[in-house]
């Protein structure tokens, strides 16, 4: 029967998920020291540490940051686009040039 223009549900739809990814920064290796206003060179790691594995295109955004917070005033420094493939435990690694605010 049709009440208010809608008709009866048939049949159950079954809805899965993916679970999610978890992707983590390991190493991240910076010039010690540096100008203001200069180029610098950024090599970092990112590992999946999901049992899952990810294809896919995204962007590694890079900020600088006085402490080990992000915060809206945090400079960013460079943004990276990625297309990976990554198994469970997958890791890759970018070497990035950047200049400093």
């Amino acid at each position: 029967a049709y009440e208010h223009g809608l008709a009866e549900p048939t049949a159950a739809l079954l809805v899965s998920l993916a679970p999610p990814i978890d992707l983590v920064v390991g190493t991240i290796n910076i010039p010690a020291n540096a100008e203001v206003g200069s180029n610098i060179s950024i090599d970092y790691t990112v590992q999946n540490l999901s049992a899952g594995s990810f294809a896919g295109n995204w962007q590694d955004v890079l900020y600088l940051s006085k402490d080990d917070k992000f915060d809206l005033s945090d400079p960013l420094l460079t943004r990276v686009a990625v297309t990976e493939v990554l198994g469970p435990n997958g890791q890759y690694s970018r070497l990035v040039s950047a200049k400093l605010p």
